[in-house]
């Protein structure tokens, strides 16, 4: 067995134990864990038909159309591995122009196969690249690159946390792309694209449950885990929904469920790119201000009001909520001091709101 055998064969029982660990994964939503099996199938169906072409590579005649459908079955494949990827990221644009580019690629790969434009198997069974083989380069690159776009996007809707490592394990794919067109006898481009994608569901499985799945911000414990480690002053932002409970109480879980998904909303839109935004309770909010302090926070306090009261999510009643504020200093105070001041501040902000309600 040659090194080669022994890379096709582990990549082979790998993509298995990762289609068992996704569908065995309760915690994850039902059409990642299709997306996921989808990826890691159709890279082993992918790399297996690449392992027998190779096997085939000087056969008999007899073999030829094996041959020629394993190959064509390989190159029509492999822009759905970035496709399936693409969905997992939840970019549905990119996801459809993918789509579009997966079918125009697959029904060309087929044609070839009588014709030879994109690649064909000559009298001796050898596989060749056809004149046309840079329509199949142009469909993969085009599917990576819409893989990046994705990454971009997937990781601004997560607030940017682990952007590094997304954007690591896109490097790592390319490279490994890159040796192989650059030196075709290594043949790396599966056991890259396998590794890219087990690093892929490894980042997605370590994002996603760091977030409240109602609201998509980050979630109680991340918050924890944050405030032990802040070493840096940091202005801290507390949140309230008004009359919650009345609201949950009279109108019903969705409604209230839609008046948090709201809230959550506004504040990545108008804090997000000062900061990181948690859900920390049933209707209490935070943002901690660690990336930059915006010249007039007043400003987009009053933007971030605005926002909320702009839907009417029930009839005749505009959503409020009460915030505060207050700085922390890790050197003069323990976090839990600062929070108290916000928090206070914060129902001495929802006292306002009240009198305000009552003089109406």
């Amino acid at each position: 067995m040659s090194l080669y055998d022994a890379v096709i064969m582990l990549l082979i029982v790998a993509a298995i134990v990762m289609i068992v660990v996704v569908r065995e994964n309760i915690h994850l939503p039902s059409k990642a864990r299709l997306c996921f099996s989808i990826v890691f199938a159709t890279t082993l169906v992918c790399a297996l038909c690449e392992w027998i072409s190779i096997r085939l590579d000087s056969s008999d005649l007899l073999w030829n159309g094996l041959h020629l459908f394993v190959k064509t079955l390989e190159l029509s494949g492999t822009p759905f591995i970035a496709y399936a990827m693409i969905r997992v990221l939840e970019n549905k644009k990119a996801a459809r122009i993918s789509l579009v580019i997966c079918i125009i690629n697959t029904l060309l790969e087929y044609w070839s196969a009588a014709t030879g434009l994109i690649f064909y198997i000559d009298e001796a069974g050898v596989y060749h690249h056809g004149s046309f083989y840079w329509i199949y380069t142009v469909s993969y690159l085009v599917s990576i690159l819409l893989y990046t776009v994705s990454c971009f996007f997937f990781s601004l809707q997560y607030q940017n946390r682990g952007r590094v490592s997304l954007f690591s394990i896109i490097f790592f794919l390319i490279y490994g792309t890159l040796i192989h067109n650059f030196h075709p006898d290594v043949q790396i481009s599966y056991l890259c694209l396998s590794l890219s994608e087990i690093m892929l569901y490894i980042y997605y499985i370590g994002l996603t449950e760091q977030m409240d799945s109602l609201t998509r911000l980050l979630d109680r414990k991340s918050y924890d885990i944050q405030c032990a480690a802040l070493d840096k002053k940091t202005t801290i932002l507390m949140f309230d929904i008004d009359r919650f409970k009345q609201i949950n109480d009279t109108r019903g879980h969705q409604t209230g469920d839609a008046c948090l998904a709201h809230v959550g909303s506004a504040l990545k839109h108008c804090y997000g790119k000062y900061g990181l935004c948690y859900r920390i309770g049933g209707d209490e909010f935070c943002v901690l201000l660690t990336k930059k302090t915006p010249m007039d926070i007043k400003t987009v306090n009053e933007e971030f009001a605005r926002l909320v009261a702009s839907e009417e999510l029930i009839p005749g009643h505009r959503l409020t909520v009460s915030f505060g504020s207050a700085e922390y200093n890790p050197y003069l105070e323990p976090y839990i001091a600062a929070s108290r001041r916000a928090d206070e501040r914060m129902y001495e902000n929802k006292k306002v709101h009240y009198q305000q309600e009552s003089k109406l």
